[in-house]
């Protein structure tokens, strides 16, 4: 049962729910008058963590915010929910929350178990305690790398975090220049994480890696999701392998938005929005991938070329006896070839060379012998 006084109170502090749904706290808790549990998390979408850190600097301010809400909202129990790739977080943790009378849930957090339970954020329950405490100061939770966590004024503005890059990622949005003088105030930084896109960074490939660790993060129970997931990361790696298709853009943009309006939590709901903003933001660097079969950034390294040059190859076979993947064929005295189709670029051949005749392009390669031939009898046209 509500206590009415209590969320009068947290009403009067105007505490808001970070993360994907910033909903005032006293309606939430009044939506869920007749929860039994209180669930404390990350969204399930927020594969960066940065707020878990607060568990180890603001331990005790979010107990006592925790106990205070589950006073407040007439709950029985307090769960704190960790993602699976933090379990070792839990695992230190465990038996200090024991004490304190609250369990831990390691996984994604499961909105259908907890569809009538109360969720909220980590950083919500520690704003309300430190509020309560008469502490909270004003500004925006940022995190420009994954072991810091603080806050930050309204108005700083993009480009004062991450200087003059060429884009940025906020949570799971991706912005290009034009938006570096927004200020965080401005926008909802659904995890607080800030990254900067450099010149040497891949767009196309940063969407990749993304969208795989979302995959591993999902527990794959809803079709939309798992499906929509398996589908957009295929085909964004594609594009980083020399493998896009233009028609892939659009049917990114289908799935992306069928997933937002589709899936029961966050992580379909939003995990497909890192896609979509970035095909927004950098639509160029997408069809470059594909049309033209190069990376910008130099980034990916499907779309470099090891070749060996015929003339300067003295037949040793050093980068023979380095390569991981047997990608070099030749023999003592004979000019080696490179066979692109497994080699993985790791270039550990050319640091073997003794001859400096080895090189990695992302442009044409010059006519190579096709076939087994002595050192010294190949001509150049």
């Amino acid at each position: 049962m509500l206590n009415k006084e209590l969320v009068n109170k947290i009403a009067s502090l105007n505490i808001v729910e970070f993360g994907v749904y910033p909903n005032k706290l006293e309606e939430m808790i009044k939506e869920k008058s007749e929860a039994i549990n209180l669930v404390i998390a990350l969204n399930n979408v927020d594969i960066d963590g940065a707020a878990l850190t607060l568990l180890d600097t603001n331990l005790d301010d979010i107990i006592a915010g925790a106990k205070y809400l589950k006073d407040a909202s007439g709950t029985s129990n307090i769960i704190l929910n960790i993602p699976e790739y933090a379990s070792k977080r839990a695992e230190k943790l465990e038996k200090a929350l024991e004490k304190e009378g609250i369990a831990i849930e390691v996984g994604i957090v499961n909105r259908r178990l907890h569809e009538n339970d109360l969720l909220v954020h980590i950083v919500t329950v520690l704003e309300l305690a430190l509020a309560l405490k008469g502490k909270r100061t004003e500004g925006v939770y940022i995190s420009t790398k994954k072991d810091e966590f603080k806050k930050v004024p309204a108005n700083t503005t993009l480009r004062s975090l991450v200087g003059n890059a060429r884009g940025v990622r906020t949570g799971n949005i991706i912005r290009n220049a034009s938006e570096l003088d927004l200020t965080v105030g401005e926008i909802n930084i659904t995890n607080g994480v800030v990254e900067a896109i450099k010149d040497d960074d891949c767009v196309v490939a940063l969407v990749a890696e993304k969208l795989l660790a979302d995959r591993r993060q999902s527990c794959g129970k809803c079709v939309f999701c798992r499906e929509g997931l398996l589908q957009l990361e295929a085909m964004v790696k594609d594009m980083t392998i020399a493998r896009g298709k233009m028609e892939y853009i659009d049917l990114t943009k289908e799935i992306g938005e069928a997933m937002t309006f589709s899936t029961p939590c966050s992580m379909g709901q939003f995990s497909s929005t890192l896609a979509l903003s970035a095909l927004k933001a950098f639509p160029e660097e997408f069809e470059i991938h594909i049309k033209k079969k190069k990376c910008p950034a130099n980034f990916c390294k499907a779309f470099r070329k090891v070749y060996i040059d015929p003339v300067m190859c003295t037949g040793c076979t050093k980068c023979m006896e380095v390569c991981p993947t047997d990608s070099i064929d030749g023999a003592l005295g004979y000019i080696h070839i490179v066979f692109d189709n497994t080699c993985t670029k790791c270039e550990k051949c050319i640091a073997s060379c003794p001859n400096h005749s080895i090189h990695i392009t992302t442009d044409a390669v010059p006519r190579l012998p096709s076939k087994m031939m002595r050192v010294g009898r190949f001509k150049k046209i």
